[in-house]
């Protein structure tokens, strides 16, 4: 029987993780912005629990396909001031442990 970390491997395939997203940022925002590099199948969020995430939070976005994410972590990766942010969001591509994080955050 595979543990959890396993089960998440190759789950991350085609989801983009973002980190230190500014505070007041919306789902939809975020939504808005991935949704230029390919189609945005979910989105799922993480800070202070509502639409709007605290300073630091951060979200793992899953596209329709790997492509898409290698074009949205290459293209939003080069933008500063994402999302108006001061301090640089962190973009980059999904790794088996954020998949595990997320879903071991969805279960609390």
């Amino acid at each position: 029987r595979p543990n959890p970390l396993e089960r998440a491997v190759g789950a991350q395939a085609a989801q983009m993780y973002l980190g230190n997203i500014p505070k007041g940022i919306s789902e939809g925002l975020v939504v808005a912005e991935c949704a230029k590099y390919g189609a945005v199948a979910a989105l799922s969020y993480h800070g202070n629990g509502g639409d709007l995430l605290v300073e630091g939070g951060w979200a793992l976005i899953t596209f329709g396909s790997p492509d898409s994410v290698r074009t949205a972590v290459m293209r939003l990766g080069r933008r500063s001031g994402l999302f108006g942010s001061a301090q640089p969001v962190e973009v980059r591509a999904a790794t088996a442990e954020d998949v595990l994080r997320d879903q071991q955050a969805k279960a609390r």
